[in-house]
């Protein structure tokens, strides 16, 4: 299929531009809470760096991840992307229809 090629082709080229910068990519399959913890012990990995999902799936599937990476000594940094604001952070600070800043 076109767009699965693509798609591959793309993900192949942003590996080779990350090995330039002496990096690589790594495409998993499986579910997160069976193969991270094999990978993270495999790689020695110290830190995780992840986008939030803010639907309630990938929440409890993003909590689950912390959880794990607290009890591996795993340092985790998530970010906010799919929103402009942190949803929960914008319902709790905004009164009215003024934004947080």
């Amino acid at each position: 299929h076109v767009c699965h090629r693509f798609l591959l082709q793309s993900l192949e080229d942003l590996d080779h531009s990350l090995r330039k910068l002496n990096s690589r990519l790594f495409v998993i399959r499986g579910q997160p809470a069976d193969a991270l913890p094999k990978l993270f012990k495999e790689w020695g990995t110290t830190n995780l760096t992840f986008e939030e999902d803010p639907e309630p799936f990938g929440r409890v599937r993003d909590k689950n991840i912390m959880s794990m990476c607290g009890a591996m000594s795993i340092s985790v940094i998530s970010h906010v992307s799919h929103t402009l604001y942190e949803l929960e952070r914008w319902v709790h600070c905004s009164t009215g229809d003024i934004l947080p800043r």
